[in-house]
């Protein structure tokens, strides 16, 4: 398998950067059968890291911004525990405050993005039950 071949010169160090976009192509084109909307389905990612990189906006996407979102803040309230300088703090403080509210402004979006997304899907099923 061509795909192995590849696999095995990387890491045995004899290949180029070029032979990296080889590996994807042999991968994909394996695969290509299997799932052919989705090209990184043959690189055995992880489903949630799979579900990130495949194309468009999906439900992967929402999660990691909102983790990134929650991390962000838990570092903030943990900088400001530890941090003394006055000045610092109140960089912090701000920081942390324009941090909330982003956060809660991704949350509001992704919720209402996805109501109305249930809602389009309610009033398509109903006009494909009347034809």
């Amino acid at each position: 398998n061509e795909t192995d071949v590849a696999v095995d010169e990387q890491r045995a160090g004899t290949s180029e950067i070029g032979d990296v976009g080889s590996v994807l192509v042999a991968a994909s084109s394996s695969n290509a059968a299997d799932t052919p909307e989705n090209p990184l389905a043959g690189l055995g990612l992880p489903q949630w890291l799979e579900q990130l990189m495949a194309p468009g906006v999906g439900q992967g996407v929402f999660t990691t911004l909102k983790l990134s979102l929650i991390c962000l803040v838990g570092c903030l309230l943990g900088m400001l525990y530890f941090v003394n300088d006055p000045d610092l703090r109140l960089h912090l403080y701000i920081f942390l405050g324009m941090a909330c509210v982003l956060l809660v402004l991704v949350l509001w979006f992704v919720g209402e993005l996805q109501s109305a997304q249930a809602e389009k899907m309610a009033r398509e099923a109903k006009e494909a039950k009347k034809e």
